[in-house]
């Protein structure tokens, strides 16, 4: 799908990799509805961003029936990026039952219902594209990252589903599976650092690569380090040596004193 002139609802709008798609897709002629929790920063984004018409949306997706409130405020919606996110990393015997329903609904639930929501009207019209940004974590999970892992595997199990469903109605679902992105990525705003080896990509790659995936309507833009890259595809030929490999270089991740 053509990006020029089309109304692109991104949620998770407020963060690094949603500031990098919302300039990028900006860049390319899209009216961006910008969506999050922080409205001053929302704001701040869609004032710098080139072009008009940009909007803000502020909501919390980890609220219940939030993410079908969004589409709605929304109104038409041309291409949907569902990129909000939380880590949600720790080992599961130290996690509140809060942190699994809210990493539940925001990295899953809310991209599910927000699809369900805008395909109606994209049926209607006989084009849309749906993007949802899953992680390579969602093709080899570590230590520490249960919840997060989990439900980025079954974001990406859920894409490749409804792309079947869907292309009958003109309507594309395109995955995107990020590696580390240095600068902006979740391990930098966590102020971490990116396992030694795992390679990274920049800002500027994963924006253009995000907006060749949509234009060519792509199932899959895998936008990782050749090293993770091999290693995801190593996961799902042999995911016990895998797992093993982890417990012996990173025992500690996720474990608390």
């Amino acid at each position: 799908m053509q990006i020029a002139g089309k109304r692109v609802l991104l949620t998770g709008a407020a963060g690094g990799l949603g500031e990098v798609s919302a300039r990028a897709l900006a860049e390319h002629g899209a009216t961006m509805i910008l969506s999050g929790r922080d409205e001053q920063r929302l704001n701040e984004l869609a004032a710098s961003l080139p072009g008009d018409g940009h909007e803000v949306i502020v909501a919390d997706l980890s609220v219940a029936d939030a993410a079908e409130r969004v589409v709605g405020q929304a109104g038409r919606v041309d291409i949907l990026i569902a990129n909000a996110g939380r880590p949600g990393g720790d080992n599961l015997a130290f996690t509140t039952s809060e942190t699994v329903t809210d990493v539940l609904r925001i990295n899953l639930e809310s991209p599910i219902q927000m699809s369900r929501a805008v395909l109606e009207q994209m049926k209607e019209r006989g084009e849309g594209q749906i993007v949802l940004v899953a992680s390579m974590a969602g093709k080899f999970a570590m230590p520490g990252s249960t919840l997060y892992s989990s439900t980025k595997s079954g974001l990406r199990a859920f894409g490749w589903a409804l792309r079947a469903e869907v292309a009958k109605y003109g309507v594309g679902v395109t995955l995107i599976s990020p590696g580390f992105v240095s600068e902006v990525g979740m391990f930098a705003k966590r102020n971490g650092k990116a396992p030694p080896g795992s390679g990274m990509v920049s800002p500027s790659r994963y924006a253009r690569e995000l907006v060749e995936a949509i234009e060519k309507d792509r199932g899959e833009a895998v936008i990782a380090s050749p090293q993770l890259r091999g290693l995801g595809q190593f996961s799902l030929i042999a995911p016990g040596l895998v797992e093993r490999i982890f417990r012996r270089v990173a025992p500690a991740r996720g474990r608390r004193d």
